[in-house]
């Protein structure tokens, strides 16, 4: 792993609290991690709760019963729901009208 900042080798050294490993640079002393991949555009909920929540609003559940029965928030229910729907949108809307 090379450092962002000073492009030398940097060191293996501990992890954070989710369990990413964590890098130093040898050379300016900074610390940072791999970049992890967000398939949700920057949300954590994992991708087959996700997937639950848009199946179970898709099906006419209301945002509540949803909360209740994933244990999700219901701010990131609506954020969940909302992201896809912006894509979609976005997508039709390059298209061509024939």
């Amino acid at each position: 792993m090379t450092c962002h900042n000073c492009r030398t080798e940097c060191k293996r050294k501990g992890r954070d609290r989710k369990g990413n490993q964590r890098y130093q640079c040898r050379q300016c002393s900074r610390w940072f991690q791999e970049p992890q991949d967000k398939p949700l555009e920057g949300m954590y909920l994992p991708v087959d709760k996700a997937e639950m929540i848009l199946k179970l609003l898709l099906e006419g559940n209301s945002v509540s019963s949803v909360a209740r029965v994933t244990g999700a928030h219901h701010g990131t229910i609506l954020s969940s729901w909302s992201s896809p729907v912006k894509n979609v949108n976005a997508s039709w809307r390059g298209r061509s009208s024939m």
